[in-house]
């Protein structure tokens, strides 16, 4: 992928600048270990994930075996077995199995139908194939889904493990079928809850006529734009007659350029400001009174004590655990009762399907946990990181001669020393690591295990309740048997599902609340480690003449050009 590449540039050129003008080792080595983490970031993540979804027979896996022009993807595995496959493309060819991330196995492309593989793992195929390799090229990395009917734990996996990564659906639905399944309207319905978009392959078209086929795809259309969204797409497949030209025009069109350009570019350019600051940071200390470093270490020394405090008093300012953690129950305690009739109906149609009430029960549940722990994270997150932002203007303060002509002169190469692109991108580093410690196997994906295990036994109460309730009000209308139903899970359900979570939510945000404030405390402690280095650097130099300053200052303002042309069209 093209920005791939050039994001590397941009770094790898932003590097070798700050090693040609800024002289602290101590700031070379941090501005290189920074580099390479974003750079390994990048080039790990250097691809968008297309992940195909559907039920377990939608027929997901002929599809893209179909496009690939082979049979590789197991089609005829339980459900209990179902894992995720991710096609790359290469010369040698190969499988990686991956469990929370860790690999667990490598193994040869053949023994693809007899892989030991549990709930949550990921199979890497390495595949000398073109579709795969034209796919590759363009930035995508085609993924075959286990069914989102495939059981609890795997439908948690699947959502979790491509929240972050996946960025477009393909929901594939059985011809023969005639609509949406429930169960795919549930999935999209709650893609649609984290900003993911979806569209719409109808598979095994060979099943019926073109005339019938036409009709399903106008019914199929009608129901996807009015649950889905109106402009949504729908396309025809057939892997039997090798028919997915609709697929591949879809794929074609997905910009990943433009989508990896939105997840990576602030984080660039926050990196190359980064080392503008400390560029920034050099002019002011070479433009100073030297005279005046030592009263300014000891100044710096206790403004650094000083924002540490600081950040401690605007956490146990911040709004307390326990009401934060009650925010987000509340919340998940809303959905559920918004919810409530339509489950209520579930139950009453389904023949007290404890299978399919657990499953729409979490796939209520579920988004209202990322996105309110998100939330409460954020502005934790914000409200401390005020510490930080008032230290960067302290520093600037102390750091400020009054009345030295040369230095406010040059206020419009300094500025503030750790500028607004460059502060706000350290905060949202630190951010981002807490969002992807949430959204990993040891977060949320954990929480809704236990969740899982909660549910069953609860959700088998109030089923074997609901007969003896139904013969209580015999003789009612069916709306009043499901409004009977739907006050006995306002009542039981809910509480106890809250209950249930209130000490795994309270625990996981303390546990994000440290991970926050600990960044924080870093953060200050770089901060004023890089002006201490700084200063103590610039004692040492012995310039006597303005003459000497001029060409030094000279020398970082080219290396600020250099920085500000890198990142002036990103």
């Amino acid at each position: 992928m093209k920005k791939v590449q050039e994001y590397a540039s941009i770094l790898d050129e932003a590097n070798r600048v700050s090693k040609e003008y800024i002289t602290t080792p101590n700031s070379i080595q941090r501005i290189n270990t920074n580099k390479d983490n974003l750079l390994k970031n990048i080039e790990k993540n250097n691809f968008i994930k297309v992940p195909f979804v559907g039920d377990f027979d939608a027929g997901k896996s002929s599809l893209i075996n179909a496009m690939m022009g082979i049979n590789l993807l197991p089609t005829d595995i339980l459900p209990t077995t179902a894992v995720s496959y991710e096609l790359y493309y290469s010369t040698q060819e190969q499988l990686k199995i991956f469990h929370k991330d860790e690999l667990k196995e490598t193994t040869s492309l053949s023994q693809i139908n007899s892989l030991k593989v549990v709930p949550g793992d990921v199979v890497y195929v390495y595949i000398n194939n073109e579709f795969v390799r034209n796919m590759n090229e363009r930035g995508i990395v085609v993924v075959d889904m286990p069914g989102i009917d495939s059981g609890i734990e795997a439908h948690n996996n699947a959502i979790l493990n491509y929240l972050s990564e996946g960025s477009f659906f393909f929901l594939v639905t059985d011809v023969e079928q005639g609509t949406l399944r429930r169960s795919a309207i549930r999935f999209v319905d709650e893609l649609k809850k984290y900003d993911l978009q979806c569209n719409v392959l109808i598979s095994k078209c060979d099943k019926k006529t073109e005339n019938e086929t036409a009709k399903i795809k106008t019914e199929v259309e009608d129901h996807a734009k009015r649950a889905i969204r109106s402009d949504i797409e729908v396309g025809i497949t057939s892997a039997a007659e090798n028919r997915f030209d609709d697929v591949i025009r879809m794929l074609n069109e997905l910009d990943a350029e433009t989508i990896f350009s939105q997840r990576y570019s602030k984080a660039v350019i926050g990196f190359v400001s980064e080392i503008i600051s400390e560029m920034q940071l050099q002019i002011k200390l070479a433009l100073s009174d030297k005279k005046d470093f030592t009263a300014k270490i000891e100044a710096l020394k206790a403004e650094h004590d000083k924002a540490l405090n600081n950040l401690k008093e605007k956490g146990r300012n911040a709004q307390p655990l326990t009401n934060s953690s009650e925010d987000i129950l509340d919340d998940v305690r809303e959905a559920i009762m918004s919810k409530s009739t339509y489950l209520a109906s579930l139950l009453y149609n389904n023949n007290n399907d404890i299978h399919a009430f657990n499953n729409e029960l979490l796939s209520i549940i579920r988004p209202v946990l990322v996105n309110s722990f998100k939330r409460e994270i954020s502005e934790y997150q914000d409200v401390i990181g005020d510490s930080v932002r008032e230290f960067s203007l302290n520093v600037n303060e102390i750091l400020q001669d009054k009345d030295n002509a040369m230095l406010n002169g040059a206020n419009e190469i300094v500025g503030n020393l750790l500028g607004k692109e460059a502060l706000e991108s350290i905060l949202q580093k630190g951010l981002n690591k807490m969002i992807e410690k949430l959204v990993a196997y040891k977060g949320l994906s954990t929480l809704l295990q236990t969740l899982s295990k909660i549910l069953g036994p609860l959700v088998t109460i109030i089923i074997n309740i609901i007969p003896d309730l139904l013969r209580m009000i015999f003789g009612k209308s069916k709306e009043q048997k499901i409004e009977s139903i739907r006050q006995k899970i306002a009542s039981e359900v809910v509480n106890r599902v809250v209950d249930a979570l209130r000490e795994p939510v309270t625990r996981m945000l303390d546990e994000q609340r440290q991970s926050a404030m600990a960044e924080m405390e870093s953060l200050i402690k770089e901060e004023s480690k890089k002006y201490d280095d700084n200063i103590k650097a610039m004692q040492q130099e012995q310039q006597t003449s303005n003459a000497e300053i001029t060409a030094k200052v000279q020398k970082l303002e080219e290396g600020i050009t250099i920085l500000n042309q890198l990142i002036a069209n990103i």
